[in-house]
Order: C-alpha cells, then sequence, then structure tokens
C-alpha cells in the first residue's frame, strides 16, 4: 500500500484515535500526541522515525496543513482523503520534486465545515447484503426484506449514468 493508504489505515484504526484523528466532518486529520505518534503508531507502519520526514511526505503527496484559525488550525487535509472513503487514496499522486510544500495561505483555505454541510460524509456504510433475501432489522426494529441485487444507494442505481456526479 502507498502513503495515503497506510496514512488512512492508521486514521481508521480506533486504538489510535487519541493519538491521530479524523476531525468531526471527516475531510482533514490531526495529529492530538506528537510524542505518542513518532513513538507507538509511525514506527508500525513506515520506515522514517523522524516527525519532519513524515511531513515531507505529506507534502510530497500534495497534503496541505491548514493556518487559518479555528478547529481545524494544524490539520492537514487532501480533496481525495476522506474518512470511510479508504478507495479514494487511490488518486492521490505523488507530487514531482519541489512541488509538495507550498506557502500558507489562510484566507484562500476551505472551510470544511461548510463543504460538509452541503456535502456531508457518511459515518459508516450500511452492511451488504449477502444471501438472495434476508431480513434485516432497521433502526426502529422493524424487519424488512431486502434483496441481494439491491445497492447500497437506491437512489443512484435507478438514475442514468450521464445524471450521476460525483463530490
Amino acid at each position: 500500500a502507498n502513503f495515503p493508504a497506510m496514512l488512512h489505515k492508521i486514521l481508521s484504526e480506533p486504538g489510535h484515535s487519541h493519538i491521530i484523528t479524523w476531525m468531526p466532518h471527516g475531510r482533514a486529520w490531526k495529529i492530538l500526541n506528537k510524542d505518542m505518534f513518532l513513538s507507538s503508531v509511525l514506527p508500525h507502519y513506515f520506515v522514517c522515525k523522524k516527525y519532519a520526514s513524515f511531513t515531507r511526505q505529506l507534502n510530497g503527496w500534495g497534503f496541505k496543513r491548514l493556518h487559518q484559525l479555528g478547529p481545524d488550525l494544524g490539520c492537514y487535509y487532501h480533496q481525495s482523503f476522506l474518512r470511510c472513503l479508504p478507495k479514494l487514496t487511490c488518486l492521490i499522486r505523488r507530487l514531482p520534486p519541489n512541488l509538495g510544500k507550498a506557502t500558507p495561505f489562510p484566507a484562500g483555505e476551505p472551510n470544511l465545515y461548510r463543504i460538509s454541510e452541503v456535502y456531508p460524509l457518511a459515518l459508516a456504510l450500511p452492511p451488504v447484503v449477502s444471501s438472495n433475501t434476508s431480513a434485516m432489522k432497521s433502526a426502529t426494529g422493524a424487519v424488512a426484506e431486502t434483496s441481494a441485487t439491491e445497492t447500497r444507494s437506491p437512489d443512484l442505481a435507478q438514475r442514468e449514468p450521464d445524471s450521476y456526479t460525483p463530490l
């Protein structure tokens, strides 16, 4: 797995959430405890041992650090690095040399909370049905019949392919 995929795996581990965690909107993440990250997380997933090497990797893969005052100050983000969507990491490419780290421009940074109001991320995907017909309990406790031919988003499956617009 490449660097972004490994980073997504680290962030998806509940045991690391007190050290490194997603922000509530799921579009940025933050290292909460740098010392614990360096001693107990970084050595298990990456060859680099220094924080400067880790941040150099982040810059090289196009991650941006947020400098605008607010809850996301010091967080990192990438448009193709989103909570619960690890497959998007395959879209992240390493940047050519000397193009990684940009000069901070807080006024030009995205407001990830406002973006999430318009385009919210799911907390988790619903389970996939494995048999032809199975009974699943809904949140109210009622039993509903579900066919295996149904997709996770039936409304998307019914639309014409050209009408689907990704986020």
